[in-house]
């Protein structure tokens, strides 16, 4: 169980470096040809070409240089899957002040399922803030 709790974390954080890292030709890593990202406004991408597709989209309006940072990460495990919980915030860096600075927060709700010895997400949620259940 402890090795599964730090596999569904290690998905979780490999998620964020391949996002942060534009590394969308390895989000197979993470996601898999059934999984659902579902965006911040309910939108469902289904699928992880699409999802790479949305992602690449996504990141044509990003600043130079910020990051995704993820928090107070809670996993509940039942055999080959899972659920979590956790806490985002999206940083950039303010070249004026030399410094870095949040620009939103919010919250993951994600579904995960082992399959070939990989935890992967089912299904991850994006919430903003203001939609935290």
């Amino acid at each position: 169980m402890e090795q599964d709790y730090r596999l569904v974390c290690n998905t979780m954080a490999r998620y964020i470096h391949l996002v942060d890292g534009q590394d969308f030709d390895r989000l197979d890593e993470v996601f898999d040809a059934e999984s659902v990202w579902v965006t911040a406004n309910g939108t469902e991408v289904v699928g992880v070409d699409n999802i790479a597709t949305m992602l690449r989209m996504l990141v044509q309006f990003r600043p130079r240089l910020d990051r995704h940072v993820v928090t107070n990460v809670i996993v509940d495990i039942d055999g080959d899957r899972a659920t979590s919980s956790s806490h985002w915030s999206w940083e950039l860096y303010d070249d004026d002040r030399r410094t870095w600075v949040t620009a939103s927060t919010g919250s993951y709700d994600d579904e995960l399922r082992q399959t070939g010895g990989r935890w992967r997400f089912a299904r991850r949620t994006l919430l903003p803030n203001d939609e935290r259940r």
